[in-house]
């Protein structure tokens, strides 16, 4: 095969035509390629020295994606393994859609991309190939993706398209949220702030933006998601000052998230030491707004969620602090023990205790259940605690081990809690 003009179609081997000689002759009936107006290729009237009129790069743009669509029907009939053929499509479909992005698209998916072989795992397999046309083009791309040519599979191409434009201009996506699926927005605002601190002043860029959304819930968790790329350092004092007396609003929830993130690696002593400068009245905000930037290793974790406790955000808590519990490393090591005994006597503290016991049992089962027996038996804490222990234990099979905590469960409803509708089937006492 003579190289083509382009190194995609030199792959094809045995047959296929090059670029340069597989186009479509004049006369000849074009392809679908309608939608070429949308690409940058034919965007503008002419070339830069205006010598070349649109209907003849237009025209030679849809010749060119018949030569495309020709190949693509060669690579589909080779025979070769899965992961070369699929190099072999995305190659071809970058190229394919800086000339015709809606025949690349069409290619695209219209191949198996919902059976689970179709890529290794991947569910869309192919859809990265438009990484650099979404990022040069993303109005004319998101219109065609919004179009409905797609179906269901248009979610797999909204993802690419979030993710690639995220790299070029998240601050367009974020611009754009209330166009995205609810599915896709916390995805978009991820992408976007973290791209954005790669770049000076593009994540204050995003929040800037954010801070003129309208007020509500769903403004304030889109300013949450954003503000966890925020970097650590600044003066938390002079933060502080940026929020305190402020109206509420996404401007002030962005100044509080900010000095927030200036908290992450502050110790207990700090963080008193910054509480003594908030109104008692501005302390739930506070404590959440501190909550919503600690990371794995804060050792402020354990007492920012006490300053909640004390604040009475309880509803915050039954939702956020049990997540900020449960995916810590290590905190088994970090007072733990103490720490839950703490806890008050109330049904919003069950997740609180429920989501330290699994980091504090998940890294010594054995260590916990010496602790559980060293316990007051009638005491809350060490209900809950063998409520969590008979939980673990069904969970990872030990008849043994749930039947020795369900035993000395007092609560009938609290032993049915921990038994989750599950029979205990263990009857051998040498197990």
């Amino acid at each position: 095969m003579k190289r083509a003009p382009s190194h995609v179609l030199a792959l094809l081997a045995g047959g296929a035509m090059a670029l340069g000689t597989a186009l479509v002759q004049p006369g000849n009936p074009p392809g679908s390629g309608g939608s070429v107006r949308q690409t940058g290729a034919v965007a503008n009237a002419a070339d830069e020295d205006g010598a070349t009129p649109v209907r003849e790069r237009a025209s030679s743009g849809l010749r060119r994606s018949d030569a495309f669509r020709e190949a693509w029907e060669l690579l589909a009939a080779r025979d070769e393994p899965m992961a070369v053929r699929l190099a072999n499509q995305r190659k071809l479909l970058a190229e394919w859609a800086e000339v015709d992005l809606a025949g690349a698209m069409d290619a695209a998916m219209a191949e198996a991309w919902d059976q689970e072989d179709g890529g290794n795992g991947d569910p869309a397999p192919l859809t990265e190939a438009f990484q650099k046309a979404f990022m040069e083009n993303p109005l004319a791309a998101w219109k065609l993706i919004q179009s409905g040519r797609y179906g269901v599979g248009a979610q797999l191409l909204r993802r690419e398209w979030v993710n690639s434009v995220c790299i070029k201009d998240g601050l367009l996506v974020i611009s754009m949220l209330d166009e995205l699926p609810m599915s896709l927005r916390q995805e978009a605002i991820g992408s976007a702030a973290v791209m954005a601190g790669r770049s000076p002043g593009k994540l204050d860029e995003i929040l800037a933006k954010m801070a003129t959304f309208p007020p509500g819930e769903a403004t304030d968790q889109w300013i949450a998601w954003a503000a966890q790329s925020i970097p650590d350092g600044g003066d938390p004092t002079e933060l502080r000052g940026q929020w305190a007396g402020a109206a509420p609003g996404p401007a002030r929830n962005v100044a509080m998230l900010t000095w927030g993130a200036s908290l992450r690696m502050a110790d207990q002593d700090a963080l008193a030491e910054e509480w003594a400068g908030i109104p008692d009245v501005e302390r739930g905000d506070a404590a959440k707004a501190v909550l919503n930037q600690l990371n794995a290793d804060s050792r402020g974790l354990l007492p920012a969620l006490n300053l909640a406790m004390a604040a009475g955000e309880w509803d915050y808590l039954a939702k956020r602090a049990a997540e900020l519990l449960g995916v810590r490393d290590g905190l088994g090591e970090q007072g733990l023990e103490e720490w839950v005994l703490t806890l008050p006597e109330r049904p919003e503290a069950e997740p609180l205790f429920r989501a330290a016991m699994e980091q504090y049992m998940g890294s010594n089962p054995q260590r916990a259940r010496e602790w559980i027996a060293g316990m007051p038996s009638d005491d809350w804490h060490t209900q809950q605690a063998l409520a969590e222990y008979a939980r673990r234990a069904l969970g990872q099979g030990s008849g043994r081990e749930a039947t020795w905590a369900l035993e000395q469960i007092k609560d009938p409803a609290l032993k049915a809690k921990a038994m989750g509708g599950q029979d205990l089937i263990w009857t051998d006492p040498d197990e």
